[in-house]
């Protein structure tokens, strides 16, 4: 769509179109996160299991320090503190990819509302008035979209 040019059927299409492409998109990126979200969240799980084992580890260590060398005790802490950094490491991933997907969400809900919002709209007849032309004709398409989906939310607002 120009910027210049009037909003007629064809222009809303158009924009419905590049809608449906971005939605289509964003759910796809949707998915991916969720994958993403569940392959880190067994990684997690299996990593605090593995921390939980060598926390036992070291408190077994700790009870008995005289049975160990120094070089096993060395061991045994930078093994525990590397698995704590990673589960760290994984649960900040969660917490990001929750975030990542609560946004998506909200988005491919905005999206939605907006496709179903231009596909609820009448288009005038092919010979509008001369004043309503002349209106159309200074607004550029997005402009004429925002004043449709205002005027509808105003609508629903009243009824």
């Amino acid at each position: 769509m120009s910027a210049s040019a009037p909003l007629d059927s064809a222009g809303l299409n158009e924009g419905l179109n590049a809608l449906h492409q971005e939605y289509q998109r964003a759910e796809e990126e949707f998915r991916e996160v969720e994958l993403m979200q569940r392959q880190i969240k067994g990684e997690t799980e299996t990593l605090n299991r593995r921390d939980m084992q060598m926390n036992n580890r070291l408190r077994q260590i700790e009870g008995n320090l005289e049975n160990y060398s120094r070089e096993e005790i060395k061991e045994i802490y930078h093994a525990v503190r590397d698995s704590q950094m990673r589960l760290f490491m994984m649960r900040s991933q969660v917490e990001q990819l929750d975030h990542k997907r609560s946004t998506l969400s909200h988005y491919l809900q905005q999206l939605q509302k907006v496709i179903d919002l231009l596909q609820s709209v009448e288009m005038p007849a092919e010979s509008p008035s001369p004043t309503a032309s002349f209106v159309a004709a200074e607004l550029t398409p997005q402009q004429t979209i925002l004043r449709i989906i205002n005027r509808r939310i105003c609508e629903s607002r009243t009824a």
